[in-house]
């Protein structure tokens, strides 16, 4: 029983050791750039300990995203909640809670697969609990289709450049200043 503890430690201090090398190699090059060898030179770790957690880097962030699309889930996608301000303050706050490693593959640095994922749950968002209750008149599936890629586009745009920028403004402030620069009118 020790003996499956003790190797659960060893996987936690394993993935823990990748998560800081990818946030701190993040910092310094883009995630296409960075190698499974820069990954281990940074972590301290053998090449052999990182493959047997993952296939590679895909692997690893794609685990990652994961995890990370249950959490955002469970806090977004599931509220039934219509209020444009309410759902822009709770997309914020659970961007100021995750880890760095979110905010770093967030940034212009980081995972395109990562950043499609989110955008994506934006605009899914945006359909099931926006569209219903905003007064434009959409022709067809086409249009409301690209007013929730431009909507998930532009909110993603802001909130990189509030991570890039330090997260300088509260939730609640960066919220204010979405709606006023995508003022969309709830019937």
């Amino acid at each position: 029983m020790q003996d499956i503890s003790i190797e659960d430690a060893r996987i936690v201090k394993t993935k823990n050791d990748i998560e800081r090398a990818m946030i701190k190699l993040l910092s310094e090059k883009s995630y296409d750039k960075i190698t499974v060898k820069d990954i281990c030179e940074e972590a301290k770790i053998s090449r052999a300990t990182f493959y047997n957690q993952f296939k590679d880097k895909n692997d690893y962030i794609q685990k990652y995203r994961m995890s990370v699309i249950k959490k955002i889930t469970r806090t977004i996608v599931k509220d039934d909640r219509t209020n444009q301000v309410n759902l822009h303050n709770k997309l914020l706050s659970l961007i100021t809670q995750q880890d760095e490693l979110f905010l770093m593959l967030i940034s212009m640095n980081g995972s395109p697969e990562i950043q499609e994922t989110f955008k994506m749950m934006i605009r899914e968002n945006a359909k099931q609990n926006i569209l219903k209750y905003i007064d434009i008149p959409f022709q067809n599936e086409r249009e409301v289709h690209y007013f929730t890629v431009f909507i998930s586009n532009a909110i993603f745009g802001i909130i990189q450049e509030w991570v890039r920028n330090g997260k300088q403004e509260s939730p609640e402030e960066l919220t204010n200043i979405i709606n006023k620069i995508i003022p969309v009118k709830f019937k």
